[in-house]
């Protein structure tokens, strides 16, 4: 009788039932509401959009984040402050799972000290390896709304922090989601530069002018571009290096002619096309554009930490008959 009583009840569950969603279902700074079945924004946390459409989350708390990061592009966090004394600010992105904060930091751990008043601080972040794909952790009002995820630590920057004179830095949370399709925080790039304005075909010995669109140059750099025979040991037929101070933003114009040291004009080729292994074919040609530091450094244009869109562009030298 007592079996056919629990199998009686294992049986009472209601065929029509049907999941209404998941909380994995919402992006950081929302959650899942059983009310509408749809994802609603968390107490204290406001979408925020850049003039690129870059979307970031910003927290009642004072920090400001993006709402997803790839996990493997820098990424801009702002943080704002007031203190009575001088202190220091801490911040790294840390994982959680349920409710513990894990002890590795996921990325550089950045520390700025300040001076008393209040303001806002910006730190640029670069994941220390590429981080798998994993939802936001949250942390509002002294306990976890959401308790496994990715976080960014904050320690110190809060008027709190003084007031039993512990010498203790107060903590901040600020949840930060990782989705390997998201983009590149363009906040968080030290150089971002538009696409080359170059012509298509130009006769040797002819004046080249070109314009490259600088939109952000956080440090001092050479720019040097050329038009090279990248398949005939890289020869070269005139170029120009301008070196911008920190902070530059405009065009950058360059002017030179199609000729190599030595006077000879660049003879006629067609436009440089790399074949699958990389290489270029003899006698073709190209605009190359390099960077340097002033250390002497190559850039790499490739790099995360960079936006820059091409660094060579086909060109056809035809005959000047």
């Amino acid at each position: 009788m007592r079996w056919s009583l629990v199998l009686a009840l294992m049986a009472c569950g209601r065929p029509d039932t049907t999941p209404v969603g998941q909380v994995q279902d919402c992006d950081n700074g929302t959650y899942f509401s059983l009310k509408t079945q749809s994802c609603q924004t968390l107490w204290g946390y406001e979408t925020r959009l850049d003039e690129t459409g870059f979307e970031s989350m910003h927290i009642a708390n004072g920090v400001t984040v993006p709402r997803k990061i790839n996990g493997q592009s820098p990424f801009l966090v702002t943080v704002a402050y007031n203190v009575s004394r001088p202190t220091s600010l801490e911040v790294v992105m840390k994982e959680v799972l349920f409710g513990t904060v894990g002890g590795d930091g996921l990325t550089d751990w950045q520390k700025l000290e300040l001076e008393p008043g209040s303001g806002v601080r910006s730190l640029v972040l670069t994941p220390n390896y590429t981080l798998p794909k994993g939802r936001a952790a949250a942390y509002m009002d002294g306990r976890w709304t959401i308790d496994t995820g990715y976080m960014l630590e904050i320690k110190g920057g809060d008027r709190f922090e003084d007031e039993d004179a512990d010498q203790i830095a107060s903590w901040r949370v600020a949840g930060i989601q990782v989705d390997p399709e998201a983009p590149r925080d363009p906040a968080a790039k030290s150089l971002i530069l538009g696409a080359m304005v170059v012509p298509d075909q130009i006769v040797g010995c002819q004046l080249i002018e070109i314009d490259l669109p600088v939109q952000r140059l956080t440090f001092a750099a050479s720019f040097d571009l050329a038009l090279k025979q990248p398949g005939s040991n890289w020869a070269s037929y005139g170029g120009q290096t301008i070196r911008l101070e920190k902070g530059f933003e405009g065009a950058l114009h360059f002017q030179f002619a199609a000729k190599s040291e030595t006077g000879d004009c660049a003879p006629p080729g067609p436009p440089a096309q790399a074949d699958a292994s990389g290489q270029f074919q003899p006698g073709a040609y190209l605009f190359q554009l390099d960077i340097y530091t002033d250390d002497g450094g190559k850039l790499d244009k490739t790099s995360e930490v960079y936006t820059v869109p091409e660094g060579w562009r086909p060109v056809t030298v035809a005959s000047a008959a």
